[in-house]
């Protein structure tokens, strides 16, 4: 069965190391380049990333309906233990 989605703007989430490229600034700045409205998010722990979800869905009213997008690059998952990948 068809589901019709759609979204009004892509809010990007960029959680990322110290060193890291920041990708999601520069997604953020291409997207409306090609007709899409964006947000940029810098989060520095997981509790940035809820407060940023919980104020998206808490202004769906005025902004409309985000599409997440997560960049985060990870860590080597082949130094340390897995739990701290």
């Amino acid at each position: 069965m068809p589901v019709a989605t759609g979204f009004d703007y892509v809010l990007v989430l960029e959680w990322l190391g110290e060193d890291d490229q920041r990708t999601g600034a520069g997604l953020n700045d291409f997207l409306p380049s090609i007709g899409v409205r964006s947000e940029l998010c810098v989060c520095q722990s997981w509790e940035d990333v809820r407060q940023a979800l919980n104020r998206a869905a808490a202004t769906v009213g005025t902004k409309g309906v985000p599409t997440v997008h997560l960049e985060t690059h990870g860590s080597n998952p082949w130094i340390g233990p897995a739990e701290e990948a």
